[in-house]
C-alpha cells in the first residue's frame, strides 16, 4: 500500500521581496516587477559592471508592483540592477543593445 503524497507550502509570517527585470536584453527602457505582502518602499539602483551608478528610482512594492524605468540614454553594455530596502539588497543583471 502506498501513501498519497501531498503538496505543501510553506511560508513565513513575512517574506522577502523579489525582483523581475524584463525585457532583457533591452534598448534601455525596461519593465521592474516587485512583490512583496510588507508593502515596502526601497531604491533601485542601476550601476556599470565597474561599480559606476548611472541610475537611482525611488520605487515601492506591494502585493505586486510594476514599473518602467527609462534609462534610453545607457550606452550598450552590461548593467547591474540593484534593489535595496533596509537590509535586504537584491541583484539582476540587464543588457542594453
Amino acid at each position: 500500500m502506498t501513501t498519497p503524497s501531498r503538496k505543501v507550502n510553506l511560508r513565513s509570517e513575512t517574506s522577502a521581496p523579489t525582483l523581475l527585470v524584463y525585457p532583457n536584453p533591452n534598448n534601455g527602457s525596461f519593465e521592474i516587477e516587485l512583490f512583496s505582502d510588507l508593502g515596502v518602499t526601497g531604491v533601485v539602483e542601476v550601476c556599470t559592471m565597474t561599480g559606476a551608478s548611472v541610475g537611482i528610482w525611488k520605487l515601492s512594492a506591494t502585493a505586486l508592483d510594476q514599473h518602467t524605468l527609462h534609462a534610453e540614454s545607457l550606452s550598450p553594455g552590461h548593467y547591474l540592477v540593484f534593489w535595496r530596502h533596509e537590509n535586504t539588497v537584491m541583484t539582476t543583471k540587464i543588457i542594453v543593445n
